[in-house]
């Protein structure tokens, strides 16, 4: 009887001793993790759970937007394939590309052989699914306000691991932020302002959108305040509502012939003629690029499209 008193007391100080060393290696490794020992789980913007299963070392951004922000939290040199509309920072020129912004290749970024992919929105939830089912992580962005925008670079420094350089970068634009929020106060009036995306047809930024978002932090009442997103507006409205500032867009991918072609619509039109911004010499333009990317340069159009409405109230600043 001593002897398997012995022998049961062994056991049980062998399985002790083996559920120690089980959770010490757990601890060491960090396996303790809800997510079952992947490096990262994240939902993104399209309300769809991410799992990552280490540190990504060859990212693929199908966005503009998404490409700026990776170089600009620091995680540009593991970016090893853009969309064709990415063009900045200017080094992403001799990045391979893995096709339009609407129609991005799938096998070009399979090929690639990414261990993480940063989509958008507009990239079709369809394409983003395609590349998911292949077992590649895919976060997807769709920022509408300001402070989407700042979370989506923070959300790309926590999967990235740049945590630090993305609220470094936060934090930056939200001075510049308030600093547009707290100058636009002393302006004396809130003038009309007419935000031109596109010509023919007249499209414009409405409510729910960061644009309209600007337009009102900046000092200004947007025309389209009362549309939803992006919206058509009628020639017979915009005469009805008179802007008194008017803003267009150029760039956004467009060859150099077309870059202005929206402002010297507005300009070339007859029955604009009598508007107060074309007759008062305030339409301007403003780069797409900087305006309509949901990124780190955003505060750059605010900043912009300040000097726009309330040129008054920026006298001896540098331009």
């Amino acid at each position: 009887m001593r002897r398997r008193g012995k022998i049961e007391r062994y056991k049980l100080a062998s399985v002790v001793i083996l559920a120690l060393l089980l959770v010490t290696t757990s601890f060491s490794c960090g396996c303790l993790k809800s997510d079952e020992g992947a490096w990262m789980k994240v939902t993104d913007d399209l309300g769809r759970n991410v799992t990552i299963p280490h540190k990504p070392e060859r990212i693929v951004s199908l966005a503009p937007s998404v490409t700026e922000i990776l170089f600009a939290i620091g995680a540009g040199d593991r970016v090893v394939g853009v969309d064709e509309i990415s063009n900045y920072p200017p080094e992403v020129a001799e990045i391979e590309k893995v096709g339009s912004y609407a129609r991005i290749s799938t096998e070009k970024v399979v090929d690639l052989n990414p261990d993480l992919v940063v989509g958008a929105y507009g990239n079709g939830i369809e394409t983003i699914e395609k590349i998911s089912d292949l077992g590649i992580p895919v976060v997807g962005l769709n920022p509408r306000t300001l402070d989407e925008i700042l979370d989506s670079i923070n959300l790309l420094g926590e999967v990235t691991g740049c945590e630090e350089n993305a609220t470094r970068l936060t934090n930056e634009m939200k001075v510049t932020i308030d600093r547009v929020k707290n100058a636009s106060k002393k302006a004396a009036h809130r003038p009309r302002v007419l935000y031109v995306i596109w010509h023919d047809p007249l499209y414009t930024a409405g409510n729910g959108t960061f644009e309209d978002e600007m337009i009102s932090i900046a000092g200004g009442e947007n025309l389209a305040a009362d549309l939803p997103g992006y919206s058509i507006m009628t020639l017979e409205t915009v005469i009805d509502r008179d802007p008194e500032v008017i803003i267009t867009t150029s760039g956004g991918g467009m060859g150099v012939e077309e870059a202005n072609i929206s402002y010297e619509y507005i300009l070339s039109e007859e029955r604009f003629a009598d508007l107060t911004a074309v007759r008062e010499g305030r339409v301007y333009v403003i780069d797409a690029d900087i305006a309509c990317r949901p990124g780190p340069r955003i505060v750059d159009a605010l900043e912009e499209i300040f000097r726009f409405i309330h040129p008054e109230l920026c006298e001896g600043e540098e331009q």
